[in-house]
């Protein structure tokens, strides 16, 4: 049973609605994330549409009953078959999309993470692009902003890449119109969801443990390698590999390392990670090495789950919140019970059901 509507919209600002609504005869591939380029492909009958709706850069809006928020794409390509009887249409999310382009920016001083972004988009809107900067938050050791061969989604990545936060795509129609916003942080949202035994269908369900990283060496920008200056995280010290002349020490706070030592079971439980971050140095790279140890510990343990979107708790739970998951008997003597962040979600709308991705959260103490 279809579930979904598409709606045709302009390839400028403000992506005034033009036709719809159509009936998809299927959706593939829905997918929306954190720092996770959407996408969708549908298939559309080739009766109910226009030659020039499906050109690359063409706006389709598409409408879910199965709990998603209205998502947008552009067209990545053209592709017609001799006759067909239905088209199918691959649609590119906005970042991509619309943030292609490159822009040459240099700040006198380091911002924060997020203060770069926002500065980023801000100079992309004269272009007239229709992404605007949506929730920003500032926090986080702050980056150097300086002219690079990259284009504003490339840069975005990059920041991300040096960052424990994430940036998420979203968009807002009103009068059958469409603005595009891009959110950078955390990006959490608490709610008394409670998923259980009862919302799992057939499909993935699975609960994941991976090696835990007891120590992170980062290495920062620099003109060599020999001169680069380094910063450590350490509690295992025969699993940290070797360091750079100069480094620096942090030490990781008491939460932190006693979920560290729950997890030391044996040599092959845990991992020293060695990074290299270009636009990190001086006073920046101790403060962010914390940052990224923490967003690692916060992704070791992650739980999939293929939910059924015909019943309502089914369709609650959206991206980047926060819900309880409690199913008893999971599998041998293991109940899971934890709160979760939900970071992506594959959409499966013709079959009723929802693929959830998440982050099993660590105690709140380490969240701080």
């Amino acid at each position: 049973m279809n579930r979904a509507l598409a709606y045709v919209h302009d390839s400028r600002p403000p992506y005034q609605r033009i036709a719809g609504p159509i009936y998809p005869q299927a959706i593939s591939e829905h997918i929306i994330g954190h720092s996770v380029q959407s996408s969708a492909q549908i298939t559309v009958s080739a009766s109910d549409i226009q030659e020039e709706w499906i050109r690359p850069g063409m706006c389709w809006l598409l409408e879910s009953s199965i709990g998603e928020d209205p998502w947008a794409g552009f067209v990545v390509e053209e592709a017609l078959p001799y006759k067909p009887d239905s088209i199918t249409i691959s649609l590119l999310g906005p970042k991509e999309a619309l943030l292609s382009v490159e822009v040459a920016v240099r700040l006198p001083v380091p911002v924060s993470r997020g203060q770069a972004v926002q500065r980023v988009l801000e100079i992309a809107q004269e272009l007239n692009i229709g992404l605007f900067p949506g929730v920003i938050e500032q926090e986080g050791a702050a980056v150097s902003i300086d002219v690079r061969a990259e284009t504003v989604s490339q840069f975005i990545d990059t920041i991300k890449e040096s960052s424990a936060m994430d940036w998420r795509e979203r968009c807002v129609v009103a009068d059958n119109q469409i603005t595009f916003y891009l959110d950078f942080g955390l990006l959490k949202h608490a709610t008394n969801i409670v998923l259980q035994a009862q919302d799992l269908v057939d499909g993935t369900n699975e609960f994941t443990r991976n090696q835990v990283i007891s120590s992170l060496t980062v290495l920062g920008q620099a003109g060599s390698f020999a001169t680069r200056e380094a910063n450590s995280t350490r509690e295992l010290s025969n699993r940290t590999g070797a360091a750079p002349n100069e480094e620096g020490i942090s030490p990781l706070d008491p939460v932190s390392r006693a979920l560290l030592a729950s997890r030391d079971i044996g040599p092959a439980a845990s991992r020293h990670n060695i990074e290299i971050s270009e636009r990190m140095g001086g006073s920046s790279l101790s403060s962010y090495i914390e940052e990224r140890h923490l967003e690692l510990l916060r992704g070791v343990d992650q739980v999939t789950l293929t939910i059924d979107a015909t019943r309502n708790n089914g369709r609650l739970p959206k991206l980047g919140d926060v819900v309880s998951l409690r199913v008893p008997g999971w599998a041998l003597d293991l109940d899971v019970e934890a709160d979760i962040h939900i970071i992506e979600i594959r959409s499966m709308p013709d079959q009723g059901k929802r693929e959830l991705l998440a982050n099993v959260l660590l105690p709140e103490e380490i969240l701080i």
